[in-house]
Parts: C-alpha cells; sequence; structure tokens
C-alpha cells in the first residue's frame, strides 16, 4: 500500500465522511470542508477539515 502524505490523507477523509453523509441524512452532519480559514486579526490560519452540525449550527467538529 503506497503511503499517504497529509493532504491526501484529508482529501481521502473528506471524500469518504462527505459519501457518508449524503447516504444518511440522519446522521446529523449537514457538511465538511478542508482547508478553511480560521485565522483572525491578520494571522492566516486554517482548519485541516471541519464537520458542521445539521441539528445544531453551533457544533463544529474541527480535525488537525
Amino acid at each position: 500500500m503506497a503511503r499517504a502524505n497529509e493532504r491526501t490523507f484529508q482529501g481521502i477523509l473528506l471524500n469518504t465522511i462527505n459519501q457518508i453523509c449524503k447516504e444518511d441524512s440522519g446522521i446529523g452532519f449537514r457538511g465538511i470542508t478542508q482547508e478553511e480559514q480560521v485565522g483572525t486579526k491578520g494571522k492566516s490560519k486554517f482548519s485541516d477539515i471541519k464537520l458542521y452540525s445539521s441539528k445544531d449550527t453551533s457544533k463544529i467538529v474541527s480535525f488537525e
């Protein structure tokens, strides 16, 4: 099996979770993003992956 770097792994994880969310709307998640900017006050920071709740918009799972 080939080794994956961080970006490749993020893409695989993102696609897998996205497919699960599409197949089961009752799972409680509405979407997932990769490398979303989260930095403030001039500092550029990015969350590797963010998974958003469909039941409570204030709930987010962040992957680093």
